[in-house]
This record gives structure tokens, C-alpha cells and sequence, in this order.
């Protein structure tokens, strides 16, 4: 089995990226605001048997080139394009994204009918309710004040990733850590982005199937608000599970299960 750890230059930008597993079928996973291709070092096994299984560090996070000057949706939107491009893929492509990275998935899907033929979409962040777009605008100032860590440990750890699902000791550990680590800069361009992003005219053009998931103790994107998405893609699926915002890296066996599922039926 191959397994893989490089950059790849894609949309004028360097891309940490892992490839790993084989198949006629390719996974592409794109991880959630905050993390990096790390936060679904869980989930893989259960992929990676089946199928080929790529992810990468979405611009400004992780060791992917970082955010300098504005970043737009657009630019997510490329950069995902760019990457699957970079791999001169022939086969069909999965589309498997959390929180952030499922909305710039879903925008991929809806532009990639005949390419893209499954997505998941999870916990994802679309258009964002005038109620939350002051505290969103807001965070650029809040990390600037507070800085990376103290933001993570007195806000992000607590309140999107829940002591009931903190079983694993090492597992909230590390997501401490990875959020810690971000560059602040670029953590406070990707919610300016957030604020300027436009989602919900395309969900009507998703074509493949499509699985749209809610954490039932997710606050950050509560099934309430995830529900409605998925109401508007054509025959897509939608499930409440047991997890919080960050469901790949707080229920990862649960998560694996579910794509892998998901992926055997639709998939040929």
C-alpha cells in the first residue's frame, strides 16, 4: 500500500498533502477550519482498504503555504480544483469535507458534476445567520488580543469539543495542540472568507450522491442549521450522529464507519 507525504503546487500554492491506500476510486478529504490532513489520521483505515486516499493541509493551516494579504472563497474553491488537477485523476473522485472544508467541497461538486460522484459533507460551513456575523467578524480582533492558544484553551477546546466526548485524554491533547499551532494570521483570513462566502445558490447543481451529517452536540453548525442544507441537494441523504463539530477527530471510528458505508453503496 502507498503512503505518501509531499507538496504539491496547485492554484499558485503549496499544498502539504498525504496519499495513501489504492483503488479506481479516489477519496479526497478536506479537513475542517483550525485542522490539518492530521485530523483524519483516524479515519483512514477505513478508507484507505478500499479506495485511493488523499488529503491535504488546506492553505494557511498545517505546513501548507500561508495566507498572505485577502482570501476568498474563490481561492478555497481553487486551491481544492487545483489539487485534484495536480493529480491528472482518471478515475471517479469522492468528495469527504468537515465544517469549512465541507462547504468549499460542496462548491466543488456543484462546479464538478461529471468528476465528482459522492460527497459527504459534514457539520458544513455555509452562508453564516446575521445573528453570528458580528461574533465572526469579531475573531479576527479576539486572536489578536488573546493570541492562538489562550483563544483555543479558554473558548475553541471547550465549547466545540465537549467533556463527554473527551474519553481519550490524548486525543483532546493533540486537538489542543493542532489548534494551538495555527498561524494566527492566516486563522483570521479564513473567517473573513467565512463572511464573505456564497453557498446556497449551488446546492441545487449537486449532482452525485450525497450524505449531509450533523453533530447532535455540535454548536458551532447545530443540526437545526445543518438540516435545512441538506433539504436543498437534490436527493441528498441526512443523519444526526453522536459527535461534536470537529466529528473526525472527536468520533473517528464512528465517522470511518459511516463514509465507508456511504461509499460502498453509491459508488460502483
Amino acid at each position: 500500500m502507498t503512503h505518501t507525504v509531499d507538496w504539491v503546487e496547485a492554484n499558485g500554492t503549496w499544498l502539504r498533502f498525504a496519499d495513501e491506500g489504492e483503488g479506481d476510486v479516489t477519496v479526497i478529504l478536506v479537513h475542517e477550519m483550525g485542522g490539518t490532513l492530521d485530523s483524519w489520521d483516524d479515519v483512514v483505515p477505513y478508507l484507505s482498504q478500499s479506495y485511493r486516499v488523499l488529503r491535504y493541509d488546506m492553505r494557511g493551516f498545517g505546513l501548507s503555504q500561508k495566507i498572505f494579504g485577502s482570501y476568498t472563497l474563490d481561492d478555497a474553491i481553487g486551491d481544492l480544483a487545483g489539487f485534484i488537477d495536480a493529480f491528472d485523476l482518471k478515475g471517479p473522485v469522492a468528495l469527504v469535507g468537515g465544517a469549512v472544508g465541507a462547504g468549499v467541497s460542496m462548491r466543488v461538486a456543484a462546479m464538478r458534476p461529471s468528476q465528482i460522484k459522492a460527497l459527504v459533507a459534514m457539520g458544513p460551513a455555509t452562508e453564516i445567520a446575521e445573528e453570528r456575523q458580528a461574533g465572526t467578524r469579531a475573531m479576527p480582533d479576539r486572536i489578536a488580543s488573546l493570541g492562538i492558544r489562550r483563544l483555543i484553551d479558554e473558548s475553541v477546546a471547550p465549547g466545540s469539543f465537549p467533556e463527554h466526548l473527551r474519553s481519550d485524554p490524548e486525543r483532546y491533547r493533540r486537538f489542543r495542540a493542532q489548534q494551538a499551532s495555527m498561524d494566527p494570521e492566516s486563522f483570521a483570513a479564513t473567517f473573513n472568507m467565512l463572511l464573505g462566502g456564497v453557498y446556497q445558490p449551488y446546492f441545487s447543481q449537486i449532482a452525485c450522491p450525497t450524505l449531509v451529517v450533523a453533530g447532535e452536540f455540535d454548536k458551532v453548525r447545530t443540526p437545526e442549521m445543518v438540516a435545512p442544507v441538506a433539504s436543498q441537494i437534490p436527493g441528498a441523504r441526512y443523519a444526526v450522529i453522536p459527535s461534536g463539530h470537529f466529528m473526525a477527530v472527536q468520533t473517528p471510528e464512528l465517522v470511518g464507519e459511516m463514509i465507508a458505508e456511504f461509499l460502498a453503496e453509491v459508488l460502483p
